[in-house]
């Protein structure tokens, strides 16, 4: 399947003979010093093995990279073990059905871009979303693939939430920071802050906690409200985390 594009060729997935691992070969001609054919190099690769170099070598821990094919979105590669191979029926899963929710999410926001020419949405820049940043990119653009069956290379990154929100991992959503919470960032990665003692915070998605008013305190972190003082104590100041006898 395919053809040599840039002198190089890579097959589509197969069932290896003695092994029976899926696995690619990788195929590039070979031309002597003065620039005579003499031959093919190739290498049996499995799908495992790419899979270990994203997630050894590739990605970061706040970062998803996977390689599904183009028409039929069957999983290459991916940074998170288990998300290639169903071990169960040896068979490759897809990424708009597969085990791990963010490679879900991200493959169906990118079909929801495609034009009538893809099935993907392609480009070299963002696609912007309320949960996350998705980013595809034709394999044969960049490594020689044949460009009538290419692969794609796609980045999961988290989303920059703003202050009062902090990202959630699982649904790649920016959710309000809860009751007792804050967040005053809005930097990537950024997570809500329990308030600490002496002030409170009863709505959710807060940028800032309040200090307690006078006559008032708390002893602890991630507080909704602050309590009254007993008769015959007070406080000296606003923001107190205990009473003054």
């Amino acid at each position: 399947r395919g053809a040599f594009v840039n002198d190089s060729k890579w097959s589509a997935p197969y069932t290896g003979f003695t092994s029976g691992a899926t696995m690619i070969s990788p195929a590039k001609r070979l031309f002597d010093g003065v620039g005579n054919f003499v031959g093919i190099g190739a290498a049996d690769v499995t799908l495992n093995q790419l899979s270990n170099f994203l997630i050894n070598e590739l990605a970061s821990t706040e970062m998803i990279l996977f390689v599904m094919e183009q028409g039929s979105s069957k999983m290459i590669a991916a940074s998170v073990d288990g998300c290639t191979l169903n071990q169960t029926t040896v068979t490759q899963f897809t990424a708009d059905d597969n085990p791990n929710s963010k490679i879900t999410l991200a493959a169906k926001e990118l079909a929801s871009g495609a034009d009538d020419r893809d099935a993907y949405a392609f480009g070299d820049v963002w696609i912007s979303t309320d949960y996350n940043f998705v980013r595809a990119v034709r394999v044969a653009e960049y490594h020689g693939m044949p460009l009538d069956s290419p692969w794609i290379f796609v980045e999961i990154q988290p989303a920059n939430c703003d202050a009062g929100y902090e990202l959630n991992t699982e649904k790649l959503q920016c959710e309000k920071c809860s009751s007792g919470y804050f967040s005053n960032s809005s930097e990537a990665g950024s997570k809500c802050q329990r308030c600490e003692p002496g002030k409170s915070i009863s709505d959710s998605g807060a940028t800032a906690c309040t200090p307690c008013a006078l006559g008032y305190a708390t002893n602890a972190t991630a507080s909704v409200a602050c309590s009254v003082c007993q008769q015959g104590t007070f406080t000296k100041t606003t923001g107190s985390p205990l009473c003054d006898s």
